[in-house]
């Protein structure tokens, strides 16, 4: 009886290493945020790759202005949402993908991806 149960748990340990797919590898990229010039002290940053889209996105919290995040290699549309009762307001369209931030992802660790926004409104064309 313990001989299958040894079996049983080698057999269900290796099926889980095996069955464990961490997906593309993934590199580090940090940065500032700034609007008009000041740092935007409370918000997030996603990162969604244009190949994999939203299920390879990467989201990070911006605190006092810096973020920093894991993504796949490629190039991808930038998000930015801000919020805070002691800041200004980041435009909405920053929050939505065709307001045309970008950002290339390389194969290493330690890119810098700085972002700098502005409250004046733009008129953005949507990708087709």
């Amino acid at each position: 009886m313990i001989k299958l149960y040894s079996s049983m748990l080698f057999a269900l340990s290796l099926l889980a290493i095996i069955g464990c797919d961490s997906g593309p590898p993934k590199y580090v990229v940090g940065g500032a945020v700034t609007l008009d010039g000041e740092p935007v002290t409370d918000g997030c940053v996603t990162f969604t790759p244009h190949e994999g889209g939203y299920e390879l996105a990467a989201t990070a919290p911006l605190i006092d202005g810096r973020y920093q995040l894991e993504c796949v290699e490629g190039s991808a549309a930038v998000t930015i949402t801000g919020f805070g009762p002691n800041q200004k307001l980041v435009p909405i369209h920053y929050y939505d993908t065709a307001a045309g931030l970008e950002a290339t992802v390389l194969p290493e660790d330690g890119q810098t991806a700085d972002f700098e926004l502005s409250s004046k409104f733009q008129k953005f064309r949507r990708r087709r």
